[in-house]
């Protein structure tokens, strides 16, 4: 993820020849890449691809900068092993939503160098959007994400959050649309992590949502303390007039229309599974092309597929069809086989992409790895599209299982076989705590899979990397934040010490004395910063941090002085000595 403009780097070697990046280097916007859309999480927003799409002149790169300092690659290459389809899991017939919108809110509540970092954020505000309707209508939400409470004319319709889709009622939650301008106003007044907030659902007719104070689909209007916030049926009073000076000037491009892809498959209805037409898409073998056929208007038809096994990796495939076709991926680790089937979706990281086909014949692969195990694909469009050598090349960096365990209980060798597979699918250039809602180097978490890795696949190198990115982190310099790299300025004691333990157990694995020798000064940082947090009472003491030990309900571990953090304190003091 870059946090700031994108930048072109670039250095071939072509024998005694160098080429590297300069004011000849010419660049162009990719055409097929324009869509603004909605963020996973902590990790890069969501692909969507026109592949019909042209234009885009190639002109002369600026050069901003050449203070830039390239160092060998520290791990292997990625495998690219190839996961092809296993099974095909079932077809069916879909509704997805025909009204969606994403928000980027927080450039607007926050300041600085803050609006480019993933650090919490809680200013308080209202969030106005003018939802306009041609005709007087139901509209219907399906669950979405976002940390803002939604009214309609005073009356609460839904708790949003970041963390995971709202959970939708019986009978759905909905509101009546009048013809023309209807007023829908949410409430962020809680601490958020998140970059954007999700809308979509169902309407018998499409709707549009607009900014009743200024450009794009809606405003954001600050006020000075949650306190001062109104809620319930006096919001009809508002008056918002008196609030413009509390109203910024917003950017159109943060105002999403359909910008979160994975919102059309989670949230789409089932309409059947033994459609005539789901015959071929359904009754071909695993190897062969799946043709998805179209459906009719306002409908989808989506094809399950199984990989076999969970792994992070790039999505690739080869398709025939027609401009207009629209094909959303989306990725998830699960299911409950049923009957009936029930998918395992996972919450809060919108893992999917859209790609949208040109005439005739294409290959696509993804920019970025997903985790993947199970695929669905959801296809609207006039024509049936051919989709054949669907498969992922995985993105770890060089593991492969190493060792076995063989005893007279298959159950425990299995067992084994299954946590070997989850370290590797845990694996990207570092170790990573999930392959696919985070991706992320927690440096506990991270610890504990370097010593599953040590027994299974030895793969030292990646353990390397995973420690020696915390020793690069140009923003703390003493006891290391808790993942890296990483904009979320993070800090955990007890992962803290765990880092100091990990470099431990590296050089007791390895004997790397050059690796101990560079991480050393680092490693005496981080104990001294430790041991001048020790209080009054000869304990170390740490207000202002997230005093975290596991995510057990009813744990009472915010405290500046903790039982946990000492014996971890004590921990990196034995293990750095």
């Amino acid at each position: 993820y870059c946090p700031d403009e994108a930048g072109l780097i670039f250095e071939l070697h072509l024998g005694r020849r160098r080429v590297s990046s300069d004011d000849e280097t010419e660049v162009r916007p990719d055409p097929a890449r324009q869509k603004r859309t909605a963020r996973r999480w902590v990790l890069p927003c969501i692909e969507d691809i026109d592949d019909a799409a042209e234009g885009g002149e190639w002109r002369s790169a600026k050069v901003v900068g050449k203070q830039i300092q390239l160092y060998p690659r520290r791990v292997p290459l990625p495998t690219r092993e190839v996961l092809s389809v296993k099974r095909i899991v079932m077809a069916e017939v879909v509704r997805p939503a025909n009204v969606a919108i994403s928000m980027r809110l927080r450039p607007y509540l926050t300041d600085g160098h803050q609006k480019r970092r993933s650090n919490p954020f809680a200013a308080p505000a209202y969030i106005v959007t003018d939802i306009v309707s041609p005709i007087g209508q139901k509209l219907t939400f399906t669950p979405t994400l976002g940390n803002v409470t939604w009214y309609f004319r005073g009356e609460k319709i839904f708790e949003g959050s970041g963390w995971r889709p709202w959970v939708q009622t019986d009978p759905p939650v909905g509101i009546d649309l009048r013809k023309g301008l209807n007023r829908l106003v949410g409430l962020h007044d809680r601490t958020n992590h998140f970059e954007d907030i999700n809308l979509a659902g169902f309407a018998a007719q499409p709707v549009e949502f607009t900014n009743p104070f200024g450009r794009g689909a809606f405003q954001v209007v600050r006020v000075r303390e949650a306190k001062d916030l109104v809620e319930g049926p006096t919001m009809e009073k508002i008056d918002w007039d008196a609030l413009r000076p509390a109203m910024g000037e917003m950017d159109p491009s943060d105002s999403m229309p359909f910008g979160n892809p994975y919102d059309l498959v989670y949230g789409a209805r089932q309409v059947g599974r033994d459609q005539p037409a789901l015959k071929n898409a359904w009754a071909g073998s695993s190897s062969e092309p799946l043709v998805i056929p179209p459906a009719p208007a306002g409908l989808a038809t989506r094809v399950i597929v199984d990989l076999g096994v969970l792994h992070n990796g790039w999505l690739a495939f080869d398709a025939e069809g027609r401009k207009g076709s629209l094909l959303i991926l989306a990725m998830f680790e699960g299911l409950e086989p049923g009957p009936p089937i029930r998918v395992q979706w996972p919450g809060g990281c919108n893992n999917a992409l859209a790609y949208r086909l040109r005439d005739g014949q294409q290959s696509f692969e993804s920019f970025f790895p997903y985790g993947v195990r199970y695929i669905a694909i959801q296809h609207t469009g006039d024509h049936h599209v051919r989709l054949g050598n669907l498969r992922a090349f995985t993105a770890n960096c060089g593991s492969a299982r190493q060792a076995s365990l063989l005893v007279d209980d298959e159950l425990l060798n299995s067992i084994y076989r299954i946590c070997t597979q989850s370290v590797i699918s845990g694996v990207n250039d570092t170790f990573t705590d999930c392959p696919t809602f985070e991706q992320v180097n927690w440096n506990f978490d991270n610890r504990a899979a370097a010593i599953a890795d040590a027994a299974t696949c030895a793969n030292y190198a990646v353990t390397r990397n995973s420690i020696e990115l915390f020793d690069e982190d140009p923003r703390f310099r003493g006891l290391v934040r808790s993942q890296y790299p990483s904009t979320w300025e993070s800090q955990i004691p007890m992962w803290a010490f765990h880092w100091i333990m990990w470099c431990r157990d590296y050089y007791w694995q390895t004997a790397d004395m050059g690796f101990a020798q560079r991480i050393m000064p680092r490693v005496a940082a981080g104990i001294r910063e430790g041991l001048d947090k020790i209080g009054s009472r000869g304990l170390l003491e740490w207000p202002g941090t997230w005093h975290f030990i596991e995510w057990g309900n009813g744990r009472d571990d915010d405290h500046d002085v903790m039982s946990a953090e000492q014996s971890g304190f004590v921990g990196a003091l034995v293990e750095g000595a």
